[in-house]
């Protein structure tokens, strides 16, 4: 795979698994109240 591709996705992954990781906090901390 070319750089320039991998220079591409790696921000969108990175965006994508901090959004999923958010999510996944948010519903941890909201069943705990």
């Amino acid at each position: 795979m070319p750089t320039d591709t991998i220079l591409a996705i790696v921000p969108v992954i990175l965006l994508f698994a901090f959004f999923a990781a958010t999510m996944v906090w948010a519903d941890i901390y909201s069943r705990k109240q």
